[in-house]
């Protein structure tokens, strides 16, 4: 292949987005349940208090259970039903329930402060609880839709996200939905956060219940580099149609990476927990939540991605100095696309079930000779095989991109060969000629020549003239004091005359005779260069001088 396309899949900390500081101590002798939040960005970088608060629109809806765990599903007696946990700066310790500035009790969906998000229990209200310990744990899950307003059902606007309430324990088993986003755009995924299920056991009851969030999203960016010897790569365009041989598709600086079925842009994302009970302990995906998508039956997928244009260019390769805005030349100096501050990641849709995905490139290629010299490749291609391309919640995808000089692009057009190849160059000696072998020289100065003469010759006609009507004369000459004589006759062998079968200059004579298809021994003759020589025996071609 032209580009090899290597990929890396980084489970991008496989958990979070969001970071806060973790309250552990709660001196409250009431032992009532309350929550805080640990949230840890794809960077690290910690996000805490009212910032990270206000990336989760200062609330979330929390469902928890309490009991014996089953073979195949959580604890199952509801103690949280959908409750709705509200943030307000500085009220941490104000009740019993309120550790870490996030309370639920009297809280009420719908309402101020929290009118933007739709009342999800099937209780009455909101009341405070505490630990049971007779119960062997307890099982939390939760989850937010940021900034944008949490409406029932389906989404009706642009800033709303639809919502379903969150089923709980044996309703949990065999991979069964466990609730329902209804999402607009990406923009609504960048907005929803998610837990997977936090199991709290008995020693850590009477602490602060922390729940940890992870953006629903997936996020993938987009590199190249390229190892193409003696030249450097800029211009690159990327195609958002895929093809062979027709490179008219629509094409721009933004990369792009082509998707045969569809990537979803909008509709349904059902979040479950495959891997739950005592069955699946010791798992990987042990509690964890999973994302399903089902893209709305109306523009609901885009048959291409795009990354945002290149930017981290490099200037200078093999020691000289080739401008800017040219690819990287090594995987860890890679050129990405999108913005910096994001880390060069963009947040797309998590895919369960995906196509391949095509990369479909022109590029320009400039030798770093100081010629200035330029190649074109055009629609030169590497294609990410399914099994990289489905996206889980929260992970992180790179896909890094080589060009090489193994290009199955094309410098010409679709009928010429795909591919660049190298010019090289051989030599070859001819060897000397046997002086007594067939004389081919038409007029040179070498030695011995010929030349031709016609009586009357109009020079403005060319070597010969018809309209003259006179005959032609042959002189040769070699470095003897006496001329050569061509002893001739009708049949000679020294000596012939030729008709050529088209207009043709000496160069092109003397190419058909010393470059010749026929045997030299033969009285006709074909020349590589197409041009016949028949041999003309009706003609006095006797030459004594």
């Amino acid at each position: 292949m032209f580009i090899a396309a290597a990929l890396m899949a980084f489970a991008g900390c496989t958990t979070d987005d969001l970071t806060n500081h973790i309250v552990t101590d709660n001196s409250f002798k009431e032992e009532s349940i309350s929550f805080g939040f640990n949230m840890e960005s794809l960077t690290r970088a910690d996000i805490g208090g009212d910032a990270a608060a206000n990336l989760l629109g200062d609330n979330f809806y929390v469902t928890g259970t309490k009991g014996t765990e089953a073979a195949n599903s959580p604890s199952p007696t509801l103690v949280f039903d959908n409750y709705l946990v509200h943030y307000d700066t500085n009220t941490a310790g104000t009740t019993t329930s309120n550790t870490a500035n996030w309370e639920y009790v009297g809280v009420t969906p719908g309402t101020a402060p929290t009118a933007d998000y739709v009342k999800l229990s099937s209780l009455v209200a909101q009341t405070i609880k505490f630990w049971d310990y007779s119960a062997d744990q307890y099982d939390f899950m939760a989850f937010s839709t940021g900034t944008y307003k949490a409406v029932a059902g389906t989404s009706g606007a642009d800033d709303e996200i639809g919502v379903t309430a969150m089923k709980y324990g044996t309703a949990l088993a065999g991979s069964a939905t466990a609730y329902t986003f209804d999402m607009p755009s990406v923009d609504a995924i960048k907005n929803t956060y998610i837990t997977d299920i936090t199991e709290v056991s008995k020693a850590d009851y009477g602490k602060e219940v922390t729940l940890k969030f992870k953006n629903i999203g997936s996020k993938v960016r987009v590199a190249l580099y390229e190892t193409v010897p003696g030249y450097a790569v800029r211009d690159v365009q990327f195609y958002q149609v895929d093809g062979t041989t027709d490179f008219s598709g629509t094409k721009s600086a933004t990369a792009t990476l082509i998707s045969a079925t569809g990537l979803p842009i909008k509709g349904t994302i059902d979040v479950s927990f495959p891997q739950i009970g005592t069955d699946s302990h010791g798992a990987a995906a042990y509690d964890r939540a999973a994302a399903t998508v089902t893209p709305a039956a109306v523009n609901g997928t885009e048959p291409f991605q795009t990354f945002g244009t290149l930017s981290n260019f490099a200037t200078s390769k093999e020691g000289y100095e080739v401008g800017s805005n040219y690819l990287g030349r090594t995987s860890p100096t890679a050129t990405f696309a999108g913005s910096a501050e994001a880390g060069y990641y963009t947040t797309v849709f998590p895919v369960s079930s995906s196509s391949a995905l095509t990369l479909r490139v022109d590029y320009t290629l400039v030798s770093v000779d100081g010629s200035a010299e330029e190649i074109h490749i055009k629609g030169a291609k590497a294609v990410v095989p399914s099994t990289y391309t489905k996206w889980q919640p929260n992970y992180a995808y790179t896909y890094i991109f080589k060009i090489s000089d193994d290009t199955n692009g094309w410098t010409g057009t679709g009928g010429d060969p795909a591919g660049l190849f190298p010019i090289t160059f051989d030599a070859v000696v001819a060897e000397a000629t046997d002086f007594n072998a067939e004389q081919t020289t038409v007029t040179t100065v070498a030695t011995p020549s010929i030349t031709t003469y016609q009586e009357n010759h109009n020079y403005t006609m060319g070597e010969f003239s018809v309209t003259s009507g006179k005959d032609i004369y042959v002189m040769v000459m070699d470095n003897s004091t006496t001329p050569a004589t061509l002893i001739g006759g009708l049949g000679d062998t020294n000596s012939r005359v030729y008709l050529l079968s088209r207009k043709a200059t000496e160069a092109e004579v003397l190419d058909a005779l010393t470059m010749r298809t026929t045997a030299v021994a033969s009285d006709d003759v074909t020349g590589r260069n197409g041009l016949v020589l028949t041999k003309v025996d009706a003609v006095d071609n006797t030459v004594t001088e």
